[in-house]
């Protein structure tokens, strides 16, 4: 069985650690990337494509909601947004 892959964009460090410590009990699952804001996910997404993007809204550089503007065109992967 393939793994689904896993993109995690939030600014906070704790919170990318610790939804990254629950999916690594999830079988199936693999965290390919993290991201402190929707900028730097976007340079990430060029290199792996994730098939599922978990964000966050309030982020600095660029927000969850810009992030997603951009993202629909670069990527066919689902988002869940976390706040």
């Amino acid at each position: 069985m393939n793994n689904k892959t896993v993109m995690i964009v939030d600014d906070s460090t704790i919170m990318r650690a610790v939804i990254g410590d629950m999916l690594k009990g999830v079988s199936g699952l693999e965290v390919v990337a993290t991201a402190a804001n929707g900028k730097d996910a976007l340079k990430q997404l060029g290199k792996v494509r994730p098939d599922l993007i978990l964000l966050d809204i309030e982020m600095p550089e660029m927000d969850g909601l810009e992030f997603l503007r951009h993202v629909r065109l670069k990527s066919r992967a689902r988002v869940i947004v976390l706040s």
